[in-house]
């Protein structure tokens, strides 16, 4: 009985941290494909100035599974404002973003 009790306590931590990674991991997703979407439109200024940008460039900053250069191409991308002079090509940002 306190086996049982231990196994089906370990199953519900189990299934809590599952849920809090799907849940991350689905709104990450999302923002992912915002963001493509967004640039191969050719509307980036707007996108940059939602949500989906925080939580894609908190995503990045955080990804272990992200190239450095990657990271650092997508991230400037990200800080970028109207008028700045960083201007990447945005096939070479679709390509990363599609890739990640």
């Amino acid at each position: 009985e306190t086996a049982m009790a231990e196994a089906t306590a370990l199953r519900e931590t189990e299934k809590g941290v599952y849920d809090k990674y799907m849940a991350e991991s689905s709104t990450n997703l999302a923002a992912l494909n915002k963001a493509i979407t967004a640039v191969e439109k050719g509307m980036s200024a707007g996108f940059l100035q939602t949500r989906s940008a925080s939580v894609l460039k908190a995503f990045l900053s955080s990804s272990k599974d992200v190239m450095d250069t990657d990271r650092q191409e997508v991230l400037a991308f990200l800080s970028s404002k109207e008028g700045d002079e960083y201007a990447p090509q945005s096939g070479d940002i679709t390509g990363i973003l599609k890739t990640i």
